[in-house]
């Protein structure tokens, strides 16, 4: 299973980052390739930090079959005031779950 745990807007929430609905999700909040943008621009950075918790975050519910109880300016709130290294942390295990294995390597 391919989930990070965060605490977002006061309780303990999930992102799955490991089903193909975390594709659909993460296209539909981006709008665009996130890897074709400029990666030093801060506003790329940022939306695209809310890009995967927001993709996550859906995912988990419509695995669950639960009822999404937050909107996209939620997500964006509460990345908005996460701490520096709680984002950098979200970004790199993204990164460790989602790293394609090459068999040698």
């Amino acid at each position: 299973m391919k989930t990070i745990t965060l605490q977002l807007g006061g309780k303990e929430r999930t992102l799955d980052v490991g089903k193909f609905y975390f594709t659909k999700y993460l296209g539909e909040y981006i709008g665009s390739d996130p890897l074709k943008s400029n990666a030093n621009d801060a506003g790329t950075q940022f939306n695209y930090s809310v890009a995967i918790v927001y993709a996550g975050l859906m995912t988990d519910y419509k695995a669950k079959g639960l009822v999404v109880d937050f909107t996209k300016e939620d997500v964006e709130g509460w990345v908005g005031l996460l701490e520096m290294d709680e984002v950098v942390r979200i970004i790199d295990e993204y990164g460790k779950l989602n790293k394609s294995e090459v068999p040698g390597e």
